[in-house]
């Protein structure tokens, strides 16, 4: 599963570290324990440039630290320089108050509601002062190689 993921086009996935955790044990060192992943879905075969986002903090102890907003913040940097993103879709459960909350402080508006399936879909378009800001934070990503795998990369903000 791990190889389809790593060669799929339509997805991107970054796993999330707690510089606040000692490193997963049997993962290596890599500056933190594993909290959890944000990942990117292009899904729209009309529009290349419209990505899904989601993330997800599994580890209750590295919750409202602000890691989340860090996290989508460089992803999303890395989605607009490196792959052309100009439009993040956000699918949230309705009763996922912090998860709005933190897209909503990233500038997310709601475009859609489905009581089906008890979701909001939120929006956020890369232009002006969002793009300048992603532009900004593109400048400071590094990007590199493991050690452990020629197909993985690693993403900092330095």
């Amino acid at each position: 599963m791990q190889k389809s993921w790593a060669e799929d086009s339509d997805k991107c996935t970054f796993i999330l570290l707690d510089p606040a955790l000692p490193d997963t044990e049997g993962t290596g060192q890599h500056g933190g324990g594993m909290i959890g992943d944000v990942n990117l879905f292009l899904n729209d075969a009309n529009d290349p440039t419209v990505a899904e986002i989601e993330i997800m903090i599994a580890v209750k102890a590295s919750r409202r630290k602000g890691l989340a907003f860090e996290a989508l913040t460089i992803f999303m940097a890395y989605a607009v320089k490196y792959l052309g993103i100009t439009c993040f879709q956000a699918k949230i459960g309705l009763g996922n108050q912090s998860s709005l909350s933190l897209f909503g402080k990233l500038g997310y508006a709601e475009v859609s509601t489905s009581k089906i399936f008890n979701e909001a879909t939120l929006n956020l378009q890369i232009c002006g002062h969002i793009k300048a800001l992603m532009n900004e934070q593109a400048h400071k990503l590094k990007i590199g190689q493991y050690e452990e795998a020629d197909q993985a990369s690693a993403l900092c903000l330095g």
